[in-house]
């Protein structure tokens, strides 16, 4: 380990999942805490961990004990929490270090660590290098915003920690330096939080400005914003559009083939064909996996076989059941009208596809969502907060085969009474209004199909 926290006192903003995660981290070396939050929804997880580690931990809800953050050596946030609150702001004015817990790891270990953003599809690449690098009998778990808190597995014995990084937990990173980044593409999303897109992609930047040529940039060609990102790394361009070959490095698809080629040495991993996730965005993905795994030295024939056997993570486009010809797919991770464009592209136009969506609207632009639901949608069932706003954009551009649901059982009634192939859960929302996550709103549907309708 980098670093000892014998006797420092250190203080913890924030109580979910990676705030408990830290404390229990800092708390088994030894340092002092000092943790809030504004809710006691998690009351019991820090009683207990109080209670674990007697005398080295204090902590109070509602109301910021500035005694014990002045006297801290350093702040860890909860990734959430906005760089305008006044608690991060009082903390930035006493000089203090504020930090996600993204950075910590990477403060705390030399364990290699290997990170993926973007706006969408972190949680599928991210798994499937997991996949990869364990299939070649390497400790390289996922991690980080994927659901696994980075520091709850930060002193196992690893090879690679492979680590979904949000925007958030790079706002409060400072020296963040992986042996890989991977950065898939950027949409507007998440402006609650950066104010603008502009700040966004700021946050977005962090994980490459501290790369040097020692570290690799695996980036997508296909995104105009993305290719212009600033680094000193070395980079990995990869595309499902254009044939990259003329590259020094690069990934791409030659007559349905991926191809690599990294440091002038060519490669042919597999056909396309061999890829059992559907949809471009997905073979976005697979290339950015696969570049990632080549350059750690990789077989592509194992790499080739990791690929083939790697299934949906559940709630992205995830297929739930086929009932009389209808299958129902549960994709309640598309939180955003971009997310659910993709999945829409997914599948064929021949195919009849009854869509359902809504939920806590963020606010962008709908003009290619509604696009996209003219071309390829039989009918939308809605549901939720964003219901009105998602039937007043159909409606005034010409697209009638618009329903109203009560619920999501409601919505899914709507649907399955309809003639059509498939039966897509893609809200384009955040699940807030209806659910505490998107993984409740998915289950929640899995449930619902299985028990009414799977008889």
């Amino acid at each position: 380990m980098k670093s000892k926290w014998q006797n420092k006192l250190v203080t913890v903003i924030g109580l979910g999942k990676t705030g408990l995660a830290t404390i229990n981290y800092l708390a088994k070396q030894k340092a002092s805490i000092y943790a809030y939050d504004a809710s006691d929804s998690n009351l019991p997880e820090i009683q207990k961990l109080s209670e674990l580690y007697p005398g080295k931990i204090k902590f109070t809800i509602n109301q910021l004990d500035l005694n014990y953050v002045k006297k801290s050596n350093l702040v860890v946030t909860s990734p959430g929490i906005k760089p305008n609150n006044e608690i991060i702001q009082n903390c930035l004015s006493l000089g203090l270090r504020v930090i996600s817990d993204i950075q910590l790891a990477f403060d705390e270990t030399n364990i290699p660590i290997i990170a993926i953003t973007g706006t969408n599809g972190k949680s599928t690449t991210t798994a499937l290098i997991s996949h990869i690098l364990q299939s070649a009998n390497l400790k390289a778990p996922y991690c980080g915003n994927i659901g696994v808190p980075i520091l709850d597995i930060l002193n196992e014995d690893l090879d690679y920690l492979v680590v979904e990084v949000s925007s958030f937990q790079l706002t409060y990173c400072d020296s963040f330096k992986p042996k890989i980044a991977i950065w898939l593409n950027l949409t507007s999303d998440h402006l609650e939080f950066h104010e603008n897109i502009e700040n966004y992609i700021i946050a977005k930047n962090k994980l490459f400005e501290n790369l040097t040529s020692a570290e690799i940039a695996i980036i997508n060609h296909d995104d105009t914003i993305v290719k212009k990102v600033p680094t000193n790394a070395y980079l990995i361009p990869f595309s499902v559009k254009n044939d990259l070959s003329f590259c020094l490095s690069a990934i791409y698809i030659k007559n349905n083939f991926i191809c690599i080629r990294y440091r002038q040495k060519n490669s042919v991993i597999c056909n396309i064909n061999k890829i059992s996730l559907i949809g471009e965005h997905n073979l976005e993905n697979v290339l950015s996996a696969i570049a990632c795994s080549y350059v750690l030295g990789i077989k592509p024939d194992i790499i080739a076989s990791a690929v083939a056997s790697f299934k949906a993570l559940e709630h992205r486009l995830e297929p739930v059941i086929t009932i009389k010809g209808k299958t129902f797919y549960n994709d309640s991770k598309a939180t955003n009208t971009e997310s659910t464009i993709k999945a829409l592209n997914a599948f064929s136009s021949e195919v009849k596809i009854v869509l359902i969506a809504g939920g806590r609207d963020k606010g962008g632009s709908l003009s290619e969502f509604v696009k996209t639901i003219k071309k390829k949608v039989k009918s939308v069932v809605l549901i939720g907060e964003a219901t009105q706003r998602f039937r007043d954009a159909l409606i005034d551009n010409a697209y009638a085969n618009v329903y109203i649901a009560t619920d999501l059982k409601n919505a899914i009634d709507l649907a399955n009474s309809q003639e059509c192939d498939i039966v897509l859960l893609s809200p384009a929302c955040a699940s807030y209004d209806m659910f505490s996550n998107f993984e409740e709103r998915g289950r929640a549907f899995k449930d619902i199909v299985l028990q009414r309708l799977a008889k």
